[in-house]
């Protein structure tokens, strides 16, 4: 369902964006990097946290990876952190980070209403095409990797600990 949610925002012939304006983390930041356009205000933060609590983000890499920085990426997703807005324009997360994002949205908007449908359309294909494949070549094997990960001792007390709002015993550290 997740990932049919990301290949929808992916494959939908018109550009979407994304306006941002408080804490985007997991799915979130997965559903932002599948935008075409993304602003951001300053005050935004950002984080993918699954490792935190003894998964992966499997589903959530499909859209983000092909963007972002690899060295980036490699640092945020395994430390599981937390980054503000202009980190995120900084390693290609976002498009810009603006004081109002809805009315940078407006404006992009209004530019790119300027532009022909069919121009929009197959730009937008071209631009997506690898994260396409990606989706058609990844997208099983990665919802069955997250779902696996889901049932294991180690996530369901990390679940419960991040419920809870403790640290999680963990038997093992890597």
């Amino acid at each position: 369902m997740f990932i049919g949610l990301l290949h929808g925002i992916v494959t939908t012939p018109k550009p979407v964006v994304a306006v941002v304006d408080g804490n985007v983390r997991a799915g979130g930041t997965g559903i932002v990097a599948a935008c075409d356009i993304a602003f951001a205000s300053p005050n935004s933060t950002f984080g993918v946290t699954e490792a935190r609590i003894g998964v992966a983000p499997a589903m959530i890499t499909l859209t983000p990876l092909p963007k972002v920085d690899p060295r980036a990426a490699a640092y945020h997703l395994l430390s599981a952190d937390t980054f503000g807005a202009d980190e995120a324009q900084r390693i290609g997360l976002i498009t810009e980070t603006v004081e109002d994002p809805t009315a940078r949205a407006n404006a992009w908007s209004t530019e790119a209403l300027k532009c022909s449908p069919q121009g929009l359309r197959e730009t937008k294909s071209l631009l997506n095409r690898q994260l396409r494949e990606s989706f058609d070549t990844q997208s099983d094997t990665l919802a069955a990797k997250s779902a696996s990960l889901f049932l294991t001792e180690e996530a369901i007390e990390g679940i419960f600990a991040f419920r809870e709002r403790r640290e999680p015993s963990r038997a093992a550290v890597p």
